[in-house]
């Protein structure tokens, strides 16, 4: 009798801790966004390429910007549905370190987003690869159920664009 409650011990310690081993497998798949490092390379793909340059700009104690990466940009990444679309890259708000803009010139990530006078986070820039505004940027995040909808609509008429220049 002791044997058969250890095998039902048994068989519930793994029903309960199925669950939990999935949920931290998920986690250490989520995907990193590319950092904004080199603009100009950025640019010179565009230029091959044709696809918009999305401007992710967030910030690390943003709450609306891990929930944005969670529901939107990091299946976005998983799905691949995106990569013939867009360059997706990521600046950090807070961040004190450099890059190389779209001119090639070495400039602080904050004064780069003193130039498109950003104001909050999350917010979307859609750029061409003079580094130039193509679209509406979007701003704000607060869940995905239209999210989706303004997001694809403001890919593809900055995909309309950059076809017509």
């Amino acid at each position: 009798m002791r044997q058969q409650y250890t095998k039902i011990g048994l068989i519930i310690w793994l029903f309960v801790s199925q669950p939990f081993s999935f949920s931290a497998s998920a986690e250490s798949t989520t995907p990193t966004i590319p950092l904004a490092i080199d603009l100009k390379a950025d640019a010179q793909q565009q230029l091959n390429d044709k696809k918009v340059i999305l401007l992710y700009v967030s910030a690390p104690h943003c709450a609306f910007c891990k929930k944005l990466e969670k529901e939107i940009l990091s299946p976005l990444l998983i799905s691949g549905e995106y990569n013939n679309r867009i360059t997706l890259r990521k600046i950090d708000w807070s961040s004190s370190e450099e890059l190389l803009d779209f001119d090639g010139n070495r400039i602080a990530a904050k004064a780069l987003l003193k130039q498109y006078a950003i104001q909050i986070t999350p917010t979307l820039l859609f750029l061409n690869g003079k580094g130039e505004e193509i679209n509406e940027r979007l701003l704000g995040y607060r869940g995905g159920e239209f999210y989706w909808y303004y997001f694809d609509v403001a890919i593809e008429s900055s995909n309309r664009v950059l076809n017509n220049q």
